[in-house]
């Protein structure tokens, strides 16, 4: 019998995909069973991520508010990342993302009811964004560390491109169809139609990863070790190897700098007079760069290579803010957007997949959830302080200040993380 290469077997016992890596995507069913489920949700996401700003921002007139609120669902996942990381990594991972999929689905769905019957109380949806961001965590660690185990190691460049094209594709359509169905009625009711759909979606997206097949065994005995044990285990990994540290430090910045840019772009839109339907579709057409930057992704990676995509990201970033900081009308702004949603495929997929070719299966959930916990807090950070930033000194100042800032970063990486990857890519040859 015909032995296969080693870099292309797959434990049996981890569950890894034992299909040849020059296999389409489309004949690795499992994945496109996953690939269908969170696209589902992204759509949902993508459409209460629009609609919640439009809400507080309605109901108090305070970018800051708005920024808070929306910090406040990350803050679970600061407080449970790691032992989520360590409990995933036990547990049935397939198991873990339908039953907190299906919670989180429930507690959208009844606060998208209460503001349906007019409720209107911000301490309602405080409590929803606590709720379902504990769901989250465990939904999201899971559903991070499940994709490696469904395609060859060799494809998860492929396959997290589709999935950043597929959330690009979700991003662009998810703000436009939010903006019409929160002009169905006020913008509270019309909110709560927005919160049913995303809760529908999590309903999906249960039926899709229940066809699920793949073996997920758990990757440590439950007795094995403690929690601490475990989770330390993970850290150690994460911050021992360069690489993983850089990168982890790295995606912190880029993600505070990047998550307020939502709400920048709706204050913008709000002072040039838009309402929330004509800010829906002009958000869509900034976020059409990332469709051609997922259709980009896997080109342009076997070009610059991993490190050559991060430094093309950085600055292209920069070149968005900058735009920000002179715009002179809605165009301008769509146009900076476009080039801020051009790279954010190229940059998550091929961070994911560069990590998750270096982290073994049984760590994944560990330091994946480490990892995003690093990441994680980005958005508190961002949300709160873009937020009160743009509050203060206006949209233009914060896109200025955020360019430079870009750029530093950029140029840091490249000095330190940027060059072992290089290296590492000479040295493979």
């Amino acid at each position: 019998m015909v032995q296969e290469p080693l870099g292309d077997q797959r434990s049996r016992k981890t569950g890894e995909a034992v299909r040849d890596d020059s296999t389409s995507l489309w004949q690795h069913h499992d994945f496109l069973r996953l690939w269908l489920g969170r696209g589902v949700t992204q759509l949902g996401t993508a459409i209460t991520d629009f609609a919640l700003p439009i809400l507080v921002l309605s109901l108090t007139n305070s970018p800051s508010r708005a920024g808070l609120l929306a910090a406040l669902e990350r803050l679970p996942y600061l407080l449970l990342a790691i032992p989520a990381g360590v409990l995933v990594d036990r547990w049935n991972r397939r198991t873990v993302m339908l039953v907190c999929g299906l919670m989180r689905g429930v507690c959208i769905g009844t606060f998208g009811i209460y503001l349906m019957m007019g409720g209107e109380d911000l301490s309602v949806l405080t409590a929803t964004l606590l709720i379902s961001g504990t769901f989250y965590v465990f939904h999201s660690v899971a559903d991070n560390a499940i994709l490696p185990q469904l395609v060859p190691r060799r494809a998860l460049v492929r396959a997290s491109g589709w999935m950043e094209g597929t959330t690009s594709v979700v991003d662009l359509a998810g703000p436009a169809l939010a903006g019409v169905v929160i002009a169905l009625s006020t913008v509270t009711i019309g909110v709560g139609y927005a919160y049913g759909i995303d809760a529908l979606s999590y309903g999906v997206a249960a039926v899709a990863v229940s066809l699920i097949r793949t073996p997920m065994a758990r990757t440590i005995p439950e007795e094995s070790e403690s929690l601490a044990k475990s989770a330390r285990v993970g850290m150690l990994f994460l911050w021992r190897d360069p690489v993983l540290r850089s990168l982890a430090l790295t995606n912190l910045a880029n993600c505070v700098l990047l998550a307020p840019l939502g709400i920048l772009f709706i204050t913008f839109a709000r002072s040039f007079g838009m309402d929330p339907e004509e800010t829906g579709r002009l958000l869509a057409l900034g976020i059409a760069g990332g469709v051609l930057g997922s259709i980009a992704t896997a080109p342009l990676e076997r070009r610059l290579g991993s490190a050559g995509v991060l430094f093309l990201s950085g600055m292209a970033w920069a070149l968005g803010n900058l735009l920000f900081a002179f715009s002179s009308g809605m165009a301008v702004v769509v146009g900076a957007y476009g080039v801020i949603s051009f790279v954010m495929p190229l940059y998550f997929s091929t961070l994911y997949a560069y990590r998750n070719s270096i982290i073994p299966d049984n760590l994944r959930g560990r330091v994946n959830s480490m990892y995003r916990l690093i990441a994680q807090l980005a958005g508190p950070i961002g949300l709160s302080a873009g937020g009160a930033l743009i509050g203060l000194f206006g949209t233009r100042a914060v896109g200025g200040v955020s360019a430079v800032i870009f750029l530093l970063v950029t140029l840091a990486f490249q000095l330190t993380g940027g060059r072992r990857m290089r290296y590492a890519a000479r040295s493979s040859y």
